[in-house]
């Protein structure tokens, strides 16, 4: 494990290029009581790198070079000359474990809070809708009455001699 300014140093660059550098090489820095260290290869790819951009190369056709020609080792390579990095791996990931499943149960109870909420409104909905159309109430009025059939003659009878009784009837 070499520290950037080593590998700058090495590859006769300045520090900032060399960030540059491992930024576009894709290179995994790991960081130990503050400083970032690089894996034992990143020198030699680092020095490729120099190669190609000194032939005329732009720093980011330089890197997908050096890339396909040389084989970048995989995490786990990298992380097998620290023994103790790989514990430390390993806590994280089961710590973001934890944490997703964590956030898995949460939302599953929101959503049963929600569904619950959902039903209490079809509830409450279905009691706020206008009622259902229902026939009219056939209200009771009394029978029309009809008018007593009188003959002509006693109807002019009546107008003449007592008024009184024609209007008595309807």
């Amino acid at each position: 494990m070499i520290t950037i300014r080593e590998a700058a140093n090495l590859a006769g660059v300045s520090k900032d290029k060399c960030r540059y550098w491992l930024k576009l090489l894709d290179l995994e820095m790991i960081k130990q009581d503050g400083k970032l260290f690089l894996p034992d290869h990143a020198a030699d790819l680092l020095h490729a790198m120099k190669k190609a951009v000194d032939s005329g190369l732009s720093p980011v056709a330089a890197a997908q070079d050096v890339k396909n020609i040389h084989p970048l080792p995989t995490v786990q390579e990298v992380h097998q000359d620290a023994p103790g990095k790989n514990d430390i791996v390993l806590e994280k990931l089961e710590a973001l474990e934890r944490s997703v499943l964590f956030m898995a149960q949460t939302i599953e109870k929101q959503n049963h809070v929600i569904a619950d909420q959902a039903r209490q409104i079809n509830i409450l909905s279905t009691r706020l809708l206008p009622p259902p159309e229902v026939e009219p109430v056939k209200v009771w009025q009394p029978a029309a009455k009809k008018p007593p059939q009188v003959s002509w003659l006693k109807r002019a009878w009546y107008e003449i001699i007592n008024p009184e009784k024609l209007r008595a009837m309807p």
